[in-house]
């Protein structure tokens, strides 16, 4: 639920370019940041999964980058990069939003939560 499947493909596009391809100079930088966050927050037992949402904005234009410039190079790609791939995106944060956004009413909310597969996290109470 952090990141989309579609994000994290856009993502993932970012450390396959600064790995396998001759970009590595201009993508290194955004994985780098990304990885780095990365460990830190396996090594460190008290972080949480958020936390590394703030290394992706780097990595997804890193991403971006990469794919546009395929896009370039091959037109049979120009129409699922530039149309299908940010309605996908569009969508799914659609179908997400009332999960993490009060758009609804509370016993609204809890209906929709239910119906479509989405449990809300548990709070632990500190007292």
């Amino acid at each position: 639920m952090l990141v989309s499947p579609i994000i994290l493909a856009v993502a993932l596009s970012g450390i396959w370019a600064a790995a396998f391809t001759h970009l590595r100079k201009q993508f290194l930088a955004p994985v780098v940041i990304w990885a780095t966050a990365f460990v830190i927050l396996i090594i460190n037992p008290h972080s949480k999964a958020e936390y590394l949402g703030a290394a992706y904005p780097a990595l997804l234009a890193a991403g971006a980058v990469f794919l546009e410039n395929r896009m370039i190079l091959n037109p049979w790609v120009l129409y699922p990069v530039k149309f299908v791939i940010p309605s996908l995106i569009f969508l799914v944060g659609l179908v997400a939003m009332p999960a993490v956004i009060p758009v609804l009413k509370v016993d609204e909310t809890i209906q929709y939560l239910q119906d479509s597969g989405f449990s809300p996290h548990q709070m632990k109470v500190i007292d």
